[in-house]
């Protein structure tokens, strides 16, 4: 009798692979969906002049010099970010300076980080609606508008991108060890800290997954029987295999600190109330994860801090962690989730703080509020769910996740355009020196000069001691012809920062332009002196002389300038002129000719070439 055929083997649960892949898309969908009204936004003048549409680099898009650009470009306008700064590039290459475009790459972006949260806590656990709930509220809160609707901070959600591909990374190393997966591990953060220095915690949140849910440490779980980890390893490896991802942490907190920008605003907090301020943020944060109300684009730093506001914060803090590790013991995702979101907030907490600038922002919350997440989520799973029907805590879940969707959809309008922005700002803090100051700014650029002078006047009104909003007050004064005005804010502004080259530079061209030639000249070489790397106190007393019909003189300084800043076709083409006032005819026209090589469309060059008759 012939033997009867074996069935083919059955094929595997379609469930295993299929199920995740949908709630994949479905939570990456999700994060498009909420931001898809982000594509119909402009620019704002809230950075966004400084690094893309006003930002010569960027609007040049990519090429070799601006590429070389990018990683040279250490402290001028930010921390060091080159993959930052060629994304933008990029942006600009695909869609020239059509906003749309910047935009749709947020976007995608924060779903590619969604899908990606939501699939490593998957692999990690095999828990799937726990990790969808994470990837929810990540996909949905509203702290995380800051970071997905304006374009400038680009650095979070790419930052965050390679954040999550570490993770990815680091737990296919920690499933099977080995020098190619580890480096992948090290290329996800060197990418990572490319983009952004916040990054700086991933091998502390390494360790905090080996505790849970890897169980790479001994002491987190059995050493023998069927409950023990396979991963478990000794202590002193999982440090060790950490110091070279470490060692770029130190390195990147090094390079920012050294090349980070000044603010330049006068006045350092002390470092009392700047301790004091990053202990109270974390009860901030903690309360806008569960009531997101004031979200605005900006946070003044404040005046002073009341001591037991301060202490309250540290009881609450080390509540709460021994209240995690207590709970850790049986519950890992207590502790990591809880160290996750301490740790990853740690860089963010102004200890650094110079002057006036923020106290806490919505977009610091980004990769910290993971943690919270994680603990929300799995202690829904593992300790509610004992209580509380199934159909009840997934409604619960569904609600909460549509309120915050909500929340953050109307929150999304306060980033329209420039004064959206602004009038959320000053709505919930009416006298924000520095937004008033970053509106002056954004009139003034759009030729409303006159609404420009009062919020400079305000803004120093509000911040006696702040230098910068009377300098930019003056500037709007000087611009309106009001002299006098503009001559006495210059002045207040030096009796604080007597130090400033561009403040006695300014105040030179004020003073060339009234005619006081003498006290012009000397605010001129005092800017010099204070700052010999500038061209335009050097430009500015060459046209002094060039007044004063000197041209040998003005022609030494303008060869200065010139030297300084060679892309400059305004720099040549002042250096052209005193060459034609000397009679060098033919060096003239040799530079003025390079100047329309500079810049074809420069006006002035062309206009000189003509009048000179060069052939």
């Amino acid at each position: 009798m012939a033997r009867k055929a074996k069935k083919p083997p059955a094929p595997a649960d379609t469930g295993a692979w299929l199920a995740p892949t949908l709630v994949c898309a479905c939570l990456a969908g999700l994060a498009g969906l909420l931001y898809l009204k982000t594509l119909g936004h402009g620019f704002v003048y809230f950075d966004d002049n400084v690094f893309v549409f006003e930002n010569p680099a960027v609007c040049r898009g990519l090429c070799w010099a601006n590429v070389k650009w990018a990683f040279s470009n250490l402290g001028q306008q930010a921390y060091w970010q080159p993959l930052t700064w060629l994304s933008l590039m990029l942006d600009s290459t695909l869609h020239s300076l059509d906003p749309m475009g910047f935009h749709l790459t947020n976007l995608v972006l924060h779903a590619l980080n969604t899908g990606l949260l939501f699939l490593f806590f998957f692999r990690a656990t095999r828990r799937l609606w726990p990790s969808a709930f994470i990837a929810a509220l990540f996909a949905a809160h509203p702290m995380h508008v800051e970071s997905v609707a304006w374009i400038t901070e680009r650095k979070d959600v790419l930052s965050a991108l390679f954040w999550m591909l570490g993770l990815h990374a680091y737990l296919g190393y920690a499933r099977r060890p080995g020098p190619a997966a580890y480096g992948l591990v090290l290329a996800a953060m060197i990418l990572g800290l490319m983009a952004k220095p916040m990054l700086a915690t991933l091998p502390c949140i390494f360790l905090l997954l080996d505790y849970w849910p890897l169980a790479r440490f001994r002491f987190a779980g059995p050493t023998r029987g069927p409950g023990a980890s396979p991963l478990a390893a000794p202590t002193s490896r999982l440090i060790l295999e950490k110091l070279p991802l470490l060692a770029l942490s130190a390195a990147s907190i090094i390079m920012t600190i050294v090349s980070h920008p000044g603010s330049g605003i006068t006045g350092s907090a002390p470092l009392s109330l700047r301790l004091a301020n990053a202990l109270i943020s974390y009860p901030i944060y903690m309360g806008k994860l569960v009531w997101p109300s004031n979200l605005a684009a900006h946070h003044p730093f404040p005046d002073s801090i009341a001591a037991w506001k301060a202490a309250a914060a540290l009881a609450l803090l080390l509540a709460a962690t021994a209240g995690a590790a207590w709970l850790g013991r049986r519950r890992g995702w207590a502790l990591t989730g809880w160290l996750w979101f301490v740790i990853a907030l740690t860089p963010t907490l102004k200890l650094n703080q110079f002057g006036l600038w923020y106290s806490t922002a919505d977009r610091f919350a980004y990769l910290p509020y993971i943690g919270l997440y994680l603990a929300a989520a799995f202690a829904a799973a593992d300790l509610l769910a004992a209580r509380l029907s199934r159909r009840v805590l997934a409604a619960a879940a569904v609600g909460a996740i549509l309120a915050l969707g909500l929340r953050a959809f109307i929150q999304l309008d306060s980033w329209r355009d420039t004064e959206a922005l602004y009038a959320r700002i000053l709505e919930i803090h009416p006298k924000d020196a520095f937004a008033l100051n970053n509106y002056g700014n954004a009139l003034r650029a759009q030729g409303r000069t006159n609404e420009a002078a009062k919020m400079f006047e305000a803004a120093a009104r509000n911040r006696p001691g702040y230098a910068l909003a009377l300098y930019n007050l003056g500037l709007a004064l000087q611009d309106l012809g009001r002299t006098g005005e503009a001559e006495a804010a210059y002045g207040r502004a030096l009796d604080i920062q007597p130090d400033n080259s561009d403040l006695h530079n300014n105040l030179g061209v004020l003073l060339m332009q009234k005619g006081e030639t003498e006290r012009a000249r000397a605010h001129f070489l005092k800017a010099q002196a204070l700052n010999p790397k500038d061209p335009k106190a050097f430009n500015n007393h060459g046209l002094l002389f060039m007044n004063e019909n000197e041209p040998e003189k003005a022609l030494e300084l303008f060869a200065r300038a010139s030297a300084m800043e060679p892309k400059s076709a305004a720099r040549t083409t002042n250096l052209a002129a005193a060459l034609a006032r000397l009679g060098r005819t033919g060096e003239a026209c040799a530079a003025l000719q390079a100047a329309l090589k500079i810049d074809p469309d420069y006006s002035p060059a062309g206009r000189m070439l003509y009048l000179i008759r060069c052939p």
